[in-house]
């Protein structure tokens, strides 16, 4: 298995040394350009292909030795460097070409644009990966979803012009797309397609400002009125602009154009009623999703809160158990008990149960009934001589689950309130039971006729908000006060 790993380490350090992730990347764009420009062409001869390969090859040689070598360049000299290879370069070869070089090399918009996207989808694919070590997660929400469907649009479109032609001349033309006619004609769609997602990003910053200024800002801190003047005026303003902004496109250049009313004048109400229709249309979209946001913010906000007040009333668990422990085996001491080393051992078990599963939001049952039963020997040592005992507790159930140091609770409150303040001989009678998932406690025990606490306890109310919290609907506590004996009654539903 060594041996294994070993080879396995081995064979990623060898690949990593073979393959530069900066470079191979861009021989995408080779084959890809090779295969467009065969296929433009009409030759099926491998020889030639490979002929093709070459020159495309040699015409990306710059982009390879600087990709090759940019990690050991400083930051300075690597963004002169990437601005001449990846700008300069590509515009001199497509403008001028070089002396020598232009029948050597297959120059050639698609070469250029495939670089320039594998370079685009690099930096991006970089700047993820250091924005994911600073802990940050894309999240995938309503604006970019609409963006999202805005590139697929644009992106049919372009397909669509590309293949009819000229189909802003076109009365009339059927949506139908070409895939060797995009192919052949690359340059004409990425023209196209930036223009028709130029377009739709002007219909994109209406819905965005709608949401986040008007929706969010202005309806949400000044109400209806002043979001319905200020939307219209918002209106009135910019769908003249934004129309203006699409025409100077120059794929408005014929008859048709891509505003609204299809014509050149960006002032007609056409284009007006356009924009009123997409805030309209916008707007229940994004009071709906708002309301469910902040609905799951609270959600979320109220989850949080009732975790904290648990984790704190567990906290307020263990000081109390801790204190009444300590002032038993106080007692012993004072003795010199002869069960005061037992009663050490058994409170360091207790305290283990306390620290390493009273955070735990559930134990099984048995680990809760072992937990009751060395808390009553404990408690018994040193009340046994003036407390008749009478507990009842069911076997080892490991299936069943429930929430820690519930029960426990009561058993203190007994003993505190009822047990160690008696001047004369007592008891104490526990039954625990199950039926099916529910368990039911009965603890009762005497209380003198005059005894008033010296201050209120927090036991009792600390677990009626436990129960309250972990148990809503599923428990059941009553407490009585009969004939100076105190009785309580608890029932849960367990899992």
């Amino acid at each position: 298995m060594r041996l294994f790993s070993r080879y396995r380490f081995t064979s990623i350090a060898a690949i990593n040394t073979v393959i530069n992730w900066q470079v191979w990347p861009f021989f995408v764009a080779v084959l890809a350009a090779a295969l467009i420009i065969t296929n433009r062409s009409g030759h099926s001869d491998w020889l030639a292909f490979m002929v093709l390969l070459l020159q495309l090859t040699l015409t990306v040689a710059p982009v390879l030795v600087f990709k090759g070598l940019v990690d050991k360049l400083q930051s300075k000299p690597a963004v002169i460097c990437w601005s001449l290879v990846f700008i300069g370069y590509p515009l001199v070869m497509l403008q001028h070409g070089l002396v020598g070089l232009a029948d050597l090399l297959a120059i050639s918009i698609e070469i250029f644009v495939f670089v320039w996207l594998i370079e685009a989808a690099l930096l991006f694919n970089r700047w993820q990966q250091s924005r994911q070590k600073k802990s940050f997660k894309l999240s995938f929400t309503l604006d970019h979803g609409l963006f999202a469907i805005s590139l697929v649009f644009s992106l049919v479109w372009a397909a669509v012009f590309t293949s009819i032609g000229d189909p802003m001349s076109t009365a009339q033309f059927e949506v139908v797309i070409i895939v060797e006619r995009v192919f052949n004609n690359l340059f004409d769609f990425l023209a196209y397609w930036i223009q028709i997602q130029l377009s739709y990003t002007m219909v994109f910053a209406c819905y965005y400002f709608n949401r986040h200024v008007l929706v969010n800002r202005v309806m949400a801190e000044h109400g209806l009125f002043h979001y319905l003047w200020i939307t219209a005026l918002f209106i009135l303003i910019s769908y003249p602009i934004l129309s203006q902004l699409v025409l100077w496109l120059p794929i408005n250049n014929g008859e048709r154009t891509l505003i609204a009313s299809e014509n050149h004048n960006p002032f007609d109400l056409i284009n007006g009623g356009f924009a009123l229709v997409v805030m309209l249309v916008s707007l229940p979209v994004i009071v709906a999703l708002e309301w469910a946001k902040k609905g799951q913010q609270m959600a979320e906000l109220e989850k949080q809160n009732i975790h904290t007040e648990l984790m704190l009333l567990q906290q307020q668990i263990n000081p109390h158990f801790l204190f009444n422990t300590l002032n038993n085996l106080y007692a012993l001491c004072l003795t010199k008990s002869a069960q005061a080393p037992d009663m050490v051992q058994q409170l360091a078990s207790l305290l283990r149960f306390v620290v390493y599963k009273g955070g735990q939001q559930q134990v099984s049952l048995s680990e809760e009934v072992q937990y009751l039963r060395d808390y009553l020997d404990l408690q018994q040592v040193r009340v046994s001589n003036r407390c008749q005992f009478d507990v009842t507790l069911p076997g080892s159930d490991t299936d069943l689950k429930l929430a820690p140091l519930l029960f426990v609770i009561v058993l203190e409150n007994a003993f505190k309130h009822g047990i160690e303040p008696a001047n004369q001989d007592t008891w104490l009678k526990v039954k625990l039971s199950r039926q099916g998932n529910t368990l039911m406690l009965y603890c009762a025990n005497p209380v003198a006729k005059n005894y008033q606490p010296s201050q209120p306890g927090i036991g009792l109310n600390n677990l009626k908000r436990r129960l309250a919290l972990i148990y809503p609907d599923k428990h059941h506590l009553k407490i009585s006060h009969e004939q100076d004996v105190y009785h309580v009654h608890l029932s849960l539903e367990c899992q």
